[in-house]
């Protein structure tokens, strides 16, 4: 057992989900922190249909409170919302981003949309054109980036309405948002690599826009598909100069977070998938790879605790921190028979391809052996002032029918650690390691037992409880009050893991945790007080 105390410093830690404007469903898909607030924006729904569909513009406090919510619907612009890209910082101190948007007498196709910093639109520019002269139907918005001449480069995933391969757009817009031009780049064949999909981008040089992409079969027998990651290296006038395949990304799916790095390499991340011939199943971890200068292969990195049979595991975006260290932000799902929980996950990686930490997060622990799986998802990932990260996505929950689709939109403020518990960081290192923070006091576990954080303690509303082994096995909670009650309980079903647990309903008073592992051994008793 583990003992921590601790001064708070910094912003507050948050775990939060929310309810835009009373919608059924919501999510937040992009973040920016800074000093004072964070700016996020998102989409949500209130009803079935094409007019149900909108964009969202939030801005909180670092207290998580909300200070001024912006709706973008069919109402306000005759559009539908279905997506939008992570939102950048324009030059002007403003914000742009592209979003995936329908009129009610065009198929899909795409904005630009630029904000000012209360989220009222600056500027809007619909493009009727993208599948009016291609027939393309827009499918994912993928990447927008800013150059020093106030003018940008963006990137969306789409499919052609003619042949059905799936490509992608890369286009170029003056500082008004007026399209200059646009390439499309499509799969080779219906029947072969017929999509070139969930793409990525990022301005290389001068001179070179990189895209990276997944190239992929999806009208074959499971043993027969080879899905690869592809980059394709363009000139600022969207000419294809060059491409690569990468056939040791087998069964690829996605190809997300493309970033370079200071040597002149390159990373991005995603899925990794293998064929089993044996049970003819397909499974899955999330990968992180570097290119060196010349985009060859330098090194790879598969994460995960085993391949899962889910593809619903993955890495969406990766923060670079400094020249050699970076996060990397998304979700997991093992759907093994002791879990089928969905996990939002952030993992700390350097340039040498050395997993630092990793952590996940829940927002929705699933009760013992009750039917409800819940799922957390995240997407997008910015550092704080104090040093920490904020997170978004969405956590759905499908036990609660007062929620109804139960998706809800989802914040989490982590320090600098990933840690919502503070003290978590010491799961990672030698436990006969000198702390480095000295308001942190630790007691060396026994070998047979986890580290274990509570906090707060004492607690009013909420109760965070981080679980690390060394080597993990299953277990299962149980919280009891003073008179050796069962209050609460719930299964621990993967390491590095944080969970909340809602204790505002608990009387007043000292309670104990323990924890079982899958052996029904008792390897953990902490206290706690509801105040």
């Amino acid at each position: 057992m583990l003992l921590v105390s601790f001064s708070a410093q910094g912003q507050p830690i948050l775990n939060e989900r929310y309810i835009i404007n009373d919608a059924t469903s919501s999510v937040f898909s992009s973040v920016i922190a800074t000093d004072s607030c964070y700016y996020v924006t998102g989409g949500h729904t209130s009803g079935g249909g094409f007019t149900g569909l909108k964009a969202h513009f939030v801005k909180f406090n670092l207290e998580g409170t909300v200070v001024k919510s912006t709706e973008y619907s069919n109402d306000t612009m005759g559009i539908g919302f279905m997506g939008t890209t992570k939102m950048i910082n324009t030059l002007d101190g403003n914000f742009a981003q592209i979003a995936i948007a329908k009129e009610s007498d065009f198929p899909t196709t795409y904005m630009f949309m630029k904000l000012n910093a209360e989220g009222d639109t600056i500027l809007t520019k619909y493009y009727t054109q993208f599948y009016l002269e291609d027939f393309n139907n827009g499918k994912d918005p993928s990447t927008l980036i800013q150059n020093s001449d106030s003018s940008y480069f963006g990137l969306i995933q789409m499919q052609n309405d003619t042949n059905y391969l799936v490509g992608v757009t890369f286009f170029k817009l003056d500082k008004n948002g007026t399209l200059l031009f646009r390439k499309n780049f499509y799969g080779a064949h219906i029947t072969t690599y017929n999509a070139l999909a969930s793409a990525s981008m990022v301005r290389y040089d001068e001179n070179k826009i990189i895209i990276g992409a997944a190239y992929r079969r999806d009208y074959e027998e499971p043993e027969d598909k080879r899905n690869h990651t592809k980059l394709l290296i363009l000139d600022t006038l969207g000419n294809l100069i060059d491409e690569r395949l990468y056939t040791e990304d087998t069964l690829a799916l996605d190809c997300y977070g493309l970033t370079k790095t200071v040597d002149g390499g390159l990373l991005y991340a995603g899925r990794y998938g293998r064929y089993n011939v044996e049970y003819d199943v397909i499974g899955y971890k999330a990968q992180i790879a570097k290119l060196d200068a010349d985009f060859n292969r330098e090194w790879s990195i598969q994460v995960g605790s085993g391949y899962t049979g889910s593809p619903y595991i993955g890495l969406r975006n990766i923060l670079a921190l400094n020249d050699s260290e970076f996060v990397a932000v998304g979700f997991m799902k093992q759907f093994s028979p002791k879990d089928r929980n969905q996990y939002g996950w952030l993992i700390k990686f350097n340039i040498d391809g050395e997993k630092i930490w990793e952590r996940k997060y829940l927002k929705i622990p699933h009760e013992h052996l009750a039917p409800n799986y819940p799922e957390h998802q995240l997407f997008d990932v910015d550092t704080t002032v104090d040093g920490g990260f904020v997170m978004v996505g969405a956590g759905i929950n499908y036990e609660n029918e007062d929620e109804l689709s139960g998706q809800k939109a989802w914040l989490i403020k982590t320090n600098r650690y990933g840690c919502i518990v503070p003290g978590c960081q010491f799961g990672d290192i030698p436990m006969d390691a000198e702390p480095k923070d000295t308001a942190i006091v630790q007691k060396p576990p026994k070998p047979e037992e986890p580290q274990t954080w509570l906090y707060p303690n004492p607690t009013s509303n909420s109760l965070f409880y981080y679980h690390h082994q060394d080597v993990f096995n299953f277990g299962t909670a149980y919280i009891y009050n003073s008179a050796g009650e069962l209050v609460q309980k719930w299964d621990i079903s993967v390491n590095d893991i944080t969970y909340e647990i809602d204790v505002s309903g608990f009387a007043s008073g000292q309670y104990v945790l323990q924890v079982l592992n899958g052996d029904g051994k008792l390897i953990e008793v902490e206290r706690f007080v509801k105040i």
